[in-house]
């Protein structure tokens, strides 16, 4: 039987992080006494959910993997990738 892991889902998340300047986790200073700063954070939650919109669309439909299908490909929504010249 195969156990089910979250490996997956925090790499995914991990890149998110990565890849989104304002999607990184705030530094926390050794003088600042547990307080926190995001130096790149947004001001306005709004923002952050449209770029998490269309940071979820490329990762599905446009970013291949290493079998170069995209996650929309593997499971059959796609017959191949979105290209950027065809999108704008």
């Amino acid at each position: 039987m195969r156990l089910a892991t979250l490996r997956s889902v925090d790499s995914y998340f991990h890149r998110f992080r990565s890849n989104v300047r304002f999607a990184s986790r705030p530094q926390v200073s050794t003088n600042s006494h547990g307080r926190t700063w995001g130096r790149h954070h947004l001001y306005d939650p709004v923002i952050l959910s449209k770029l998490v919109e269309i940071y979820r669309f490329y990762h599905n439909w446009m970013e291949p993997g290493v079998d170069r299908k995209t996650p929309a490909m593997r499971i059959g929504l796609a017959k191949g990738r979105i290209y950027e010249r065809d999108l704008l």
